[in-house]
């Protein structure tokens, strides 16, 4: 382990055991009717993970007595179930909480997944003790969202103690349109010699740059423009700016989402005329540079970042695709799954229930999850993509 991740989870013991005993030494002194305390709480996980709710922070001043004008109603309503008579104090907390995914190192998690949320908030509270029982009454206040500043928080602390980057933070669709954005997988087939697409932000070019560039009309200039050859292959997680330039004919493989947001559109015109909606600034609160690192820890996320083997050109949450030459050996598909078949060029033949059918460059064919006994033969190169 990372000495520095280490340290930091034993500080966090050590903050807690000082709390707990900051917290006794106050019940100790509840006999005494004149009484303040400052507490800090801080909890963490412990298990070198990350995951759900993951970090919590709590400052805290209590003290004795009932003067505090938030706690005046607060006592009123504690006096109808609890003695009047004896010990009171009251507590003003302010606080943190945290709430990620159950892994970090995805930048687009499945939408079944916690989402990454903040908590930042002021806590009152009235409490009436006594030797057997304690009554308590509280109210909080506060904002979620980026006003939260957990994104902050987070990842100025895990760059301080060598841990992995939280990814998943820049997620607008997910936090407002119920969506995580759109992950998918650009097989070249075709392209001419001078062709390119554009894949991500120019090196050394970060959010706040693009906005800038976006503002000035300079956008162009900070995008990343890649060029390609057929039989290339390139991974576009959700929050990768991307465009497709002339001269190319590609086989895209996505996750099922229809969520798109362009900030750019080479004023192109729709049949009757106008210009299709631009989503500037949903796209600029998910846009980020990705690593390729980054990149293939994603497309590899289900496999640990590393493929399978060569024939497998992604494996990632929400899709597997794999490029299959026949002429090496023949293919028996995997039951119980949906496939699509894509032939890249030559010709295959697909055989079942004793069967035989032609599939020519070209073509695409949905092999239902009920077929059993596929098989591929042929002289052909294949995409075969599913779901898992």
């Amino acid at each position: 382990m990372r000495i520095k991740f280490i340290l930091s989870n034993i500080l966090i013991l050590a903050i807690g055991q000082i709390c707990f005993s900051s917290v006794i030494d106050q019940s100790k002194n509840l006999e005494n009717r004149n009484f303040e305390a400052i507490s800090f709480l801080g909890e963490n996980d412990i298990g070198f993970s990350d995951r759900y709710y993951t970090n919590g922070l709590k400052l805290t001043y209590t003290a004795s007595g009932d003067d505090f004008l938030t706690s005046k109603l607060q006592f009123s309503l504690l006096e109808l179930i609890t003695d009047a008579h004896s010990q009171r104090y009251q507590t003003v907390s302010l606080g943190q909480a945290m709430y990620v995914a159950s892994t970090i190192t995805h930048s687009n998690p499945p939408l079944d997944d916690h989402p990454y949320a903040g908590w930042l908030y002021a806590n009152f509270g009235a409490h009436i003790v006594t030797k057997t029982s304690l009554d308590s009454i509280a109210f909080a206040i506060g904002v979620v969202g980026d006003w939260s500043f957990a994104e902050e928080v987070q990842k100025f602390h895990h760059s301080n103690i060598d841990v992995d980057k939280p990814m998943g933070w820049r997620q607008y669709a997910a936090r407002v349109e119920n969506d995580r954005g759109k992950t998918e997988m650009w097989y070249i087939v075709d392209a001419d010699p001078d062709a390119e697409i554009i894949c991500g932000l120019a090196d050394g070019v970060s959010r706040e740059d693009f906005a800038v560039a976006v503002a000035n009309g300079s956008m162009e200039s900070a995008l990343k423009r890649q060029p390609v050859r057929a039989g290339e292959t390139y991974f576009i997680p959700a929050g990768l700016t991307h465009a497709i330039g002339k001269g190319i004919l590609i086989a895209e493989i996505q996750q099922n989402c229809d969520r798109t947001y362009r900030v750019y559109d080479y004023e192109r015109r729709q049949p009757d005329g106008s210009l299709r909606e631009l989503h500037v600034e949903k796209a600029l609160d998910v846009i980020r540079p990705f690593t390729e690192d980054e990149i293939n820890a994603i497309r590899y996320s289900r496999t640990g970042g590393v493929a399978e083997s060569d024939a497998v050109l992604a494996h990632c949450d929400f899709f597997r695709v794999e490029k299959r030459d026949l002429t090496l050996s023949p293919i028996t598909l995997r039951e119980g799954i949906m496939q699509h078949l894509l032939c890249l060029n030559g010709e295959a033949t697909v055989e079942c229930d004793g069967e035989c059918y032609t599939l020519a460059r070209g073509e695409s064919w949905l092999i239902p999850a009920a077929l059993k006994g596929v098989t591929l033969t042929g002289d052909a190169t294949l995409l075969i993509s599913s779901v898992k």
